[in-house]
């Protein structure tokens, strides 16, 4: 079966055009455990996989509520506990629902969350609602990375087919998290809700994005107001003296200049 481990991400490196009707994707999970895998799917331009309800593969414990299944379409979908009901919606892979009700799914060639209504975050931070009949519409993202921090742990999504990469940062609740500007105020006018870069969150609840601190709780400093404030509050100066640095006072103009 393919979901053995706790997945760190899931990637859709690349979609091959095979013929007029048909496309092969091929998405790269990467396990906590250091291992790798890439798995390549056939992405059908004009019709779906068809339905069937015949399990040919599962994973033999309920997982909050619901049990990933392979069919013998090749698809992956659910079965939920409560009622032992296959869910009518197909992936080209799937896995176990997290502690915050959301799923890693990948899908005609991209990747997203779910939630247990199967609804996911399509690229334009929209909520969109699965169908049945679904397939090829499928509007996710290149790269999705399980959720990282500490108290509001966030989940990193990359989106590389546009005229430039986007970065942004998903929620337990499957929404975008928005990133209010700080700069010894905060302006709740002022956020921003994506990067053209940006590495996953970490223990010490922040992460590094283009030129900006975030902070788990929806907050980020440029690198040039933490050096202005640092200058203003008399910080660096501190810094100076406790290392017996003898600062130049020409580089500290032209470094205030600047900011």
């Amino acid at each position: 079966m393919l979901i053995p481990e706790t997945i760190k991400s899931i990637k859709c490196k690349n979609k091959v055009k095979v013929n007029q009707s048909m496309e092969v994707a091929c998405y790269e999970i990467d396990c906590e455990n250091g291992t790798k895998r890439n798995i390549f799917v056939n992405i059908p331009k004009y019709h779906k996989p068809y339905k069937t309800d015949r399990i040919v593969d599962s994973n033999n414990e309920f997982v909050n509520g619901f049990k990933v299944v392979k069919l013998a379409n090749n698809c992956y979908s659910y079965v939920r506990e409560e009622d032992n009901t296959l869910m009518p919606y197909f992936y080209d892979i799937a896995f176990d629902f997290n502690e915050y009700n959301l799923a890693m799914v990948g899908k005609a060639g991209s990747v997203s969350w779910i939630n247990k209504d199967f609804n996911y975050l399509d690229s334009k931070g929209n909520i969109v609602s699965e169908k049945e009949d679904s397939w090829k519409n499928f509007d996710g993202w290149d790269a999705l990375f399980n959720f990282y921090g500490k108290d509001n742990p966030l989940s990193r999504a990359y989106c590389g087919m546009e005229d430039y990469g986007r970065t942004v940062y998903i929620d337990k609740e499957n929404k975008i998290k928005r990133f209010f500007q700080y700069d010894g105020s905060v302006n709740k006018n002022m956020f921003r809700t994506e990067f053209f870069t940006g590495e996953n969150f970490n223990d010490s609840k922040y992460a590094i994005a283009d030129n900006y601190i975030l902070y788990e709780n929806g907050f980020c400093i440029s690198k040039e107001d933490i050096i202005k404030l640092c200058l203003n509050d008399g910080y660096i100066d501190f810094l100076f003296d406790d290392a017996e640095f003898k600062s130049n006072n020409d580089d500290i103009m032209r470094l205030q200049k600047k900011l």
